[in-house]
């Protein structure tokens, strides 16, 4: 607890000094004010502390004044309060700004003061809303949902936004509402809503697109980034990525990652952390790590990267904090009198994946890394706190989009903060991408909002199984490409893409800041094989950083993966660099390669051969993949190809990786297309008429 010796006098003013030889008087006139108690005697049970709620129960208790009137003072403003019979009591404030609350009362002549309590509003004060547009006809209507209010009085502007397809002026203004007709000219129609209270405001942003079909309103629940489909991502640990571990050394590369293909650049997190690495341990949301560069260095990576048009995505650790996080140490100093106390998990809940928490000394629970703490999410603070810190980024940098590290734990705790994080987020920035560090193989992650998961299994108890992982390993990755037993390669890998459901768009990867590298436990072959069918399937692939030159050294180790003086490609010996780059650049080039259909096209004879059949309205492509170091061949029925392809004759399938052409020959007896296949490769089959 504080303590505060208070002055005696209330005030008091010098008359005059006056020199006597070597002596001088001091006279004071003394003017008589209230006599102050210690303050021991009423005490706040409450520490300073940002706060994330405006509204906030104070408690204390005050000894000896048993039911009698104490006075509360809030700023400039004062009101009184009745303690309890035992000499507690409570009494509710808005903090907006930075709040300073004592309890006084009188006794004896005397009035007892308790130390001052300080609580600052972490935020802007203003609500939170979810801008509305509804489409009839050719008009949108235009509203405002207030999902969270607030003290201050807010009022409401509607305004289109600048770089529309065409000019689409807003009428009929009333109270936060408004309409604007939508022109033939197709494309995005973006309108901003303005919150405004005093002379500050916020923005908060809808669109409607209109196409060929008609007009369509962002929808939360369904309309997912329109970039998204063509992403391809690139996950940049900063600290490691050269020597000099900064972003700097990120932006004098982006030339070359470009040449990769890469259009989406997904950095590590890039926020205040005390161990450094890869950057999990957070201990200010809101700052950038002073190791990688700081602030300066991410405003310009940022404004390069948009010259390459490219998308930018930062990592988010919503689940738990470091336990050297302020809250969390102000939490260990000052027990259950800390603001911060139940911003943290400290019971074992019984929720899903409960069976990896442990707890520490300091009573705070954890999943698998001691020092990393989760997060109490039924507690609105923490909540808002989080909204609070997701938006800041997204306001400050512009940035297209978050991934949510380790959201499986968070979303288990509290499934329906997700819901509401997502909402705020996308009613700053609708086309904000939301990744979650969770399973696309269940519905949960898309039922929440977000637009994306990952490529891992249904399996609880390995919360991360990626789907063609065959047996966790910390240093060696174990897959279908390289299981012990080769003749189950090809039902393995089968199982994994047709036997168990993704309900929405996946990341898929080979490596990324967990994995060993695959290449340490794959030969080159079966690498490129990998890698060219990751690039055919739908979802969205990913490549780590280093994986392009086939770097051996594990994300863990945080060891430098590139040097500031050689150019990437420089650094790849075995020729991967320019691999990557072909796969990246025939996804772009052929849709087929990003649609969503596919199906297992059934070979006639070979059963150790995995044929998907890919499609859209216009095009045709068949990946083929042979898991094993033996070469087989693939049999195509002529009359199968005639049918997808109109009943067109001669057909040519031409392989997109090796530019190899195969012709069906009308009159051919048998009737079969024969597909020599070598062992470890997968073919890229383009239907051509």
């Amino acid at each position: 607890m504080r303590k505060k010796l208070l002055d005696r006098f209330a005030s008091y003013r010098y008359l005059y000094t006056t020199a006597l030889g070597h002596f001088y008087i001091i006279v004071l006139l003394v003017s008589a004010g209230p006599s102050f108690g210690l303050s021991n005697a009423i005490t706040i049970h409450k520490e300073d502390a940002v706060v994330w709620l405006p509204e906030q129960e104070i408690r204390g208790h005050a000894e000896g004044f048993g039911g009698e009137v104490l006075t509360v003072h809030h700023n400039d403003s004062s009101f009184t309060i009745t303690a309890m019979p035992d000499g507690t009591f409570s009494f509710p404030v808005e903090v907006v700004g930075r709040s300073v609350i004592s309890v006084w009362g009188p006794k004896n002549g005397r009035t007892y003061r308790s130390d001052e309590l300080v609580l600052t509003l972490g935020y802007a004060p203003f609500p939170l809303v979810r801008p509305i547009a509804q489409v009839r006809g050719d008009t949108v209507t235009l509203s405002v949902d207030v999902t969270e209010t607030f003290p201050a009085s807010v009022s409401y502007r509607w305004e289109a936004a600048s770089g529309n397809p065409a000019t689409s002026a807003i009428y009929s203004i009333h109270h936060g509402e408004a309409k604007a007709r939508i022109p033939e000219t197709f494309g995005d129609y973006y309108f901003n809503l303005w919150a405004i209270s005093g002379g500050d405001s916020l923005r908060f942003q809808t669109y409607v697109t209109r196409n060929a079909d008609g007009i369509a309103a962002f929808e939360l629940a369904k309309t997912k980034p329109s970039w998204l489909e063509q992403a391809i991502v690139y996950q940049v640990t900063p600290s490691a990525f050269t020597e000099g571990g900064s972003l700097a050394d990120v932006t004098a590369k982006l030339d070359e990652i470009a040449h990769l293909g890469i259009n989406t650049i997904l950095l590590q997190p890039v926020f205040a952390t005390h161990d450094g690495g890869q950057g999990y341990d957070i201990i200010d949301y809101f700052s950038v790590r002073e190791d990688i560069g700081g602030a300066s260095q991410l405003r310009e990576f940022i404004a390069q990267a948009r010259k390459r048009k490219m998308k930018i995505v930062l990592d988010f650790v919503p689940n738990h904090t470091s336990v050297h996080h302020p809250y969390a140490q102000d939490a260990i100093t000052h027990g259950n009198r800390s603001h911060y106390y139940n911003f943290y998990q400290r019971e074992l809940d019984g929720a899903p994946y409960g069976s990896n928490y442990h707890r520490d000394a300091n009573g705070f629970i954890y999943y698998f890394w001691e020092g990393m703490v989760n997060l109490n999410y039924h507690n609105p603070e923490v909540q808002r706190w989080m909204i609070a810190a997701c938006t800041h980024w997204v306001r400050t940098f512009d940035i297209d989009g978050y991934r949510f590290d380790a959201v499986w734990g968070l979303a288990a705790r509290n499934p329906d903060f997700p819901k509401r994080l997502v909402a705020a987020l996308k009613s700053v920035k609708p086309e904000l991408l939301c990744l979650a560090e969770d399973k696309a193989s269940v519905k949960e992650p898309f039922q929440m909002g977000y637009d994306a998961a990952y490529d891992w299994t249904t399996d609880t108890s390995w919360v991360s199984q990626w789907s063609w992982e065959t047996n966790h390993h910390e240093r060696h990755s174990e897959t279908v490409f390289n299981y012990p037993t080769a003749s189950k390669r090809t039902t393995l890998l089968k199982n994994a893409l047709f036997n168990q459901k993704m309900y929405g768009p996946m990341v898929r990867f080979l490596e990324n800041n967990d994995l060993p590298p695959f290449l340490s436990s794959h030969n080159l072959e079966q690498t490129k094989m990998a890698a060219t069918l990751l690039f055919s399937l739908p979802g969205i692939p990913m490549i780590y950083n280093g994986q392009e030159i086939g770097n051996l050294k594990h994300p863990y180790d945080d060891k430098p993966i590139f040097r500031s003086g050689n150019t990437i490609g420089q650094l790849d010996s075995v020729g991967l660099f320019p691999f990557y780059a072909k796969l990246a650049k025939l996804r772009t080039a052929h849709a087929v390669l990003r649609s969503e259909n596919m199906r297992e096209w059934l070979p006639s004879q070979v059963s150790n051969l995995l044929c998907i059949y890919r499609w859209t309205a216009t095009q045709h492509a068949f990946t083929i993949v042979n898991p094993r170091e033996n070469a087989s061949a693939f049999q195509f029925e002529i009359d199968a190809l005639r049918a997808i392809a109109g009943n067109a004759d001669n057909l040519t399938l031409v392989d997109l990786i090796t530019d190899e052409r195969f012709t069906s020959i009308t009159d051919n007896d048998n009737r079969l297309l024969n597909i020599p296949m070598p062992g470890y490769s997968t073919r890229i089959l383009y239907l051509s008429k």
